[in-house]
């Protein structure tokens, strides 16, 4: 089906893109870009904005959105703004 299990990431599908870069898929962030020399950096384009995958954290996997300025677990695909999400 070309969906992977990705150890930090969770559920994704993967699509190749243009030098080396890499495009994506997890329904609770749709479409985001990466290289292997960017990552855990990533580009969402749904905010047209930088993301951060930051890791586990508490049993939650966080990702800090720079433009918006919030944490976004992945665990339950909701956006969080408090100091308690880290």
């Amino acid at each position: 089906s070309g969906w992977i299990l990705h150890l930090q990431l969770g559920w994704i599908y993967p699509s190749p893109g243009e030098n080396g870069s890499l495009w994506l898929w997890k329904e609770s962030l749709g479409w985001v870009w990466t290289k292997s020399d960017l990552f855990p950096f990533l580009f969402r384009t749904e905010t047209q904005g930088w993301i951060y995958f930051y890791g586990e954290f508490m049993k939650k996997r966080l990702l800090f959105d720079y433009g918006q300025g919030i944490w976004i677990r992945l665990d339950d695909s909701q956006s969080n703004e408090t100091e308690n999400a880290r």
